[in-house]
């Protein structure tokens, strides 16, 4: 995707940092989330949150009942809709700024934080990395969030290295990070940063939302918290490959009580990245040439943005990305690039 003039920061000095992947390591290579705001509101203030409020159920589009007594609408705002829908795809209207620091969680915990230059935030969205990766692998959809009106967190988690696994720890340290951040959250994370988000968003009920990025189940954490989690939550699925564990992440999002997912036709786990590198697409990237790759990088970006203004309150964000009958989401579906899984 392009970068625009004002995007030349922090991310760059890491693109070829080097990151130990290896083949034989399945459940989780990676991480991401992405862009998530929109100045071209205006001004608004952000509700606190509404936990009765949320996705509409998962594998349907019409905003139906989902049983949990709602009408399944995303969460709770003013809901305006503005005057013509923007395209998401691609950086927003804000300059932004990145700024590195650190945060006391189970470690001393490295961050890079995006914020626009000309806004006040309109939330806080948590982008967490994949399993033996780092936040530069996000740094782009975070600068890409940072762009559409969001402060955008990308961490390196204290536990998700071959020589220290443990996706338990990464969801507390998650939700730890939250607390410290203050203000309304969003967790949001690719692959194993995906179960990480999901098991914050578990321990953080007060929180926006959580937006998951080709998610992999790990033991059956998932499966084991999916059911708790009182939030509303935006999955993107890839196609299913030895890298995402064979798409076991698509059983973890069917049973979480308040969900809508799209399974993006021909992404790999690669291209939920930004930015990716040789050694993700040597051994995980390319399931098929049915859509361009910059197609569908937009194309994730734009959803990404779509679910965390959703989750702050813009339901017309929810309906023309998430919904079926939503424009352009309904070209995406025409198009074959999106269907429910």
């Amino acid at each position: 995707m392009p970068r625009p003039p004002h995007a030349a920061l922090v991310p760059l000095r890491w693109r070829n940092r080097p990151f130990p992947v290896f083949p034989s390591v399945r459940p989780l290579v990676l991480a991401t989330s992405t862009s998530l705001a929109l100045a071209a509101c205006g001004e608004r203030g952000i509700v606190s949150p509404q936990l009765d409020t949320g996705a509409a159920e998962h594998g349907h589009g019409d905003g139906g009942d989902n049983g949990t007594g709602d009408d399944g609408g995303a969460a709770e705002g003013d809901g305006g809709s503005p005057s013509s829908v923007p395209d998401l795809r691609g950086p927003g209207p804000h300059p932004t700024h990145g700024e590195e620091g650190s945060y006391e969680t189970s470690c001393t915990m490295a961050t890079t934080t995006f914020t626009p230059d000309d806004a006040d935030p309109i939330a806080t969205v948590i982008l967490a990395h994949g399993f033996s990766r780092g936040r530069a692998q996000v740094a782009g959809w975070a600068e890409d969030l940072a762009s559409w009106g969001f402060r955008a967190v990308a961490p390196d988690l204290c536990h998700a290295s071959i020589l220290d696994t443990d996706h338990e720890a990464n969801g507390n340290d998650l939700a730890r990070l939250g607390a410290l951040l203050e203000g309304d959250i969003i967790f949001a994370g690719h692959s194993a940063g995906g179960l990480a988000a999901l098991l914050a968003g578990v321990a953080s009920p007060e929180a926006r939302g959580v937006v998951t990025l080709d998610l992999v189940d790990s033991g059956d954490l998932g499966l084991q918290a999916a059911p708790d989690l009182a939030i509303p939550l935006w999955a993107m699925l890839g196609e299913a490959s030895a890298c995402n564990a064979d798409g076991n992440g698509d059983a973890v999002v069917a049973i979480v009580p308040r969900s809508r997912a799209w399974r993006i036709t021909g992404a790999d786990h690669c291209d939920f990245e930004n930015e990716t590198d040789a050694l993700c697409t040597a051994f995980c990237g390319g399931t098929d040439d049915r859509f361009d790759e910059l197609e569908i990088h937009e194309v994730i970006g734009a959803l990404l943005t779509a679910a965390a203004l959703a989750a702050s309150g813009e339901t017309w964000a929810d309906a023309a990305w998430w919904e079926e009958g939503g424009d352009p989401a309904r070209e995406l579906v025409d198009e074959g690039l999106l269907s429910r899984p």
